[in-house]
């Protein structure tokens, strides 16, 4: 979670996290909710004890079968897909959620998944976006190296304002919720460059 390398502290996260989400959203049972580069399965599982049916859209085959492996729950389907592919019927959730995904896809990747998105989700579903966004200005890595991961990565931490030029202007999103995921006296926040943000967007068509 975050690229958070030691597990004691990704739990905390977690924890906390699933604590804020519920602060925020009053779960509908009957809801049918997509997570979107789900991974492992983490909030797949979380919100697949809160409703009805839940679906796991990952591009890694290896977090395919750990999240099948993992998790029991029956209300869950596995599609192994890239976001940016994957599609589905008109109207089809009432929820669209996304994590750690966004700051990996360039404008025209973005555009992409999102011209789907407005489609599959249905009119006034919720769009969950969980993702890191810079603080200041548009927060650019290329090629970072994280020591506590040992891997390589590339992102683009986009503002705030950014965000919202796409999600309200581009595509007639309602914004009903937008704060930090951590305020600065839970001391979660590690880097001076950008912050975890939570936002919710109400679809409208």
């Amino acid at each position: 979670m975050n690229l958070e390398s030691d597990a004691e502290k990704s739990k905390t996260k977690f924890i906390y996290e699933k604590k804020r989400l519920e602060s925020i959203i009053r779960y509908n049972p009957k809801w049918n909710l997509v997570d979107l580069g789900g991974g492992v399965g983490l909030w797949t599982e979380y919100f697949a004890k809160k409703i009805s049916k839940v679906v796991l859209v990952e591009r890694e085959e290896k977090f395919i079968c750990l999240a099948k492996r993992n998790i029991k729950n029956k209300n869950i389907e596995f599609i192994q897909s890239d976001v940016t592919a994957f599609n589905a019927k008109l109207n089809s959730f009432d929820v669209v959620f996304i994590s750690g995904v966004t700051l990996y896809l360039d404008d025209e990747f973005l555009i992409s998944m999102m011209n789907k998105v407005k489609k599959y989700l249905k009119p006034n579903g919720i769009f969950i976006h969980r993702d890191a966004y810079g603080i200041n200005k548009k927060f650019l890595l290329n090629k970072k190296q994280s020591e506590n991961l040992k891997l390589e990565y590339s992102a683009v931490y986009r503002t705030k304002n950014e965000y919202d030029n796409i999600f309200i202007n581009k595509y007639n999103f309602e914004k009903i919720y937008d704060e930090d995921m951590y305020p600065d006296e839970t001391k979660l926040n590690v880097r001076k460059e950008t912050k975890l943000r939570i936002a919710i967007y109400k679809n409208i068509k």
